[in-house]
């Protein structure tokens, strides 16, 4: 009876805890929090994980994979030159065994010349600091600074006068060639330095051009030829040779023409007084007479013409 009673007891309780084990609600695990995905719809893990995997372009590519083969790259041409049988330059940079390029002569000169005109033209650089490097040049007085400055002469810039002038230090027959054909120059400012350049570097050898030059100057269009027969009559004063009286003769002869400069007449004059001799006399003593019997009646300019008058009869006494 009590073993009857036990196992009824054992068998309720038993009952119970089954019944309470039904009747208890499941533990649930705390969710992790979600990301904000600012109002879109959190994507599911099981979406993800059907959604095949995009590869990354910037993500480096493994060496290999076990099982299977990278692809290979198709062979690339050898070079022209290796075909041939010569070895294939270098990537980085020419092969050592090639030889260098030539320098041209040619080059570098005009490669100096043009910088030489670029840095007379830029007036950054003071006007007086372009002009004595320019004449430095003419004194150094090789070959290439000579064409340096021939180069200049032709340019169209302020100072090719500069380069003209810087000439007259260098004596060569390349700058006698180009000082005579400057006589010829448009510009009257080059023309006068090309005179002096010749008859500082050739003396007597440079009268006759310097005669044609005055005759041809005698009237110029630009006005300016009075400037330019000046400065080959003081040129021809300070040769000093007898080969240029009949121009400057010739030029005294001209003081009854109408526009006649007694200021010019005066230079004319003292390059006779320089060279003397017989034929200059007579030159200066003709110029006196003439200029005396044009003398005005003005108060103002009859001392004046008077005093010019005087200068050339002086200048005639000396011989």
């Amino acid at each position: 009876m009590k073993r009857t009673c036990l196992t009824l007891a054992l068998a309720a309780v038993a009952i119970g805890a089954i019944a309470f084990l039904v009747r208890r609600p499941p533990v649930c695990r705390p969710e992790p929090p979600r990301p904000d995905t600012g109002g879109a719809a959190p994507s599911r893990p099981d979406q993800a994980a059907l959604t095949p995997a995009t590869p990354d372009a910037a993500a480096p590519r493994p060496a290999s994979e076990p099982g299977v083969p990278l692809p290979v790259p198709p062979p690339v041409p050898p070079p022209a030159d290796a075909r041939a049988g010569q070895p294939a330059p270098s990537a980085t940079g020419p092969r050592s065994d090639a030889p260098a390029p030539a320098s041209s002569g040619a080059q570098e000169p005009a490669s100096e010349t043009a910088g030489l005109i670029a840095r007379a033209s830029d007036t950054a650089i003071p006007l007086d600091q372009r002009r004595h490097e320019i004449m430095a040049l003419g004194q150094k007085g090789d070959g290439q600074s000579a064409r340096a400055l021939m180069a200049l002469g032709d340019a169209p810039v302020y100072l090719n006068v500069a380069a003209v002038q810087a000439l007259a230090d260098i004596r060569t027959p390349d700058v006698t060639r180009y000082l005579t054909e400057k006589l010829r120059d448009p510009d009257p400012r080059i023309v006068c330095e090309a005179i002096r350049g010749l008859g500082k570097t050739q003396g007597d050898s440079a009268v006759p051009a310097i005669a044609e030059t005055i005759r041809g100057n005698r009237t110029r269009p630009d006005g300016f030829d009075e400037m330019v027969c000046e400065a080959a009559a003081q040129v021809l004063g300070l040769i000093a040779a007898r080969s240029a009286v009949p121009v400057l003769a010739e030029e005294l002869a001209r003081c009854d023409t109408k526009g006649w400069s007694l200021e010019y007449g005066s230079e004319v004059v003292r390059a006779l007084g320089a060279i003397g001799g017989p034929d200059a006399k007579q030159a200066l003593l003709a110029y006196a007479a003439a200029l005396a019997g044009q003398t005005p009646e003005d108060p103002l300019a009859k001392p004046y013409v008077e005093g010019k008058i005087a200068e050339a009869r002086h200048h005639a006494a000396r011989w």
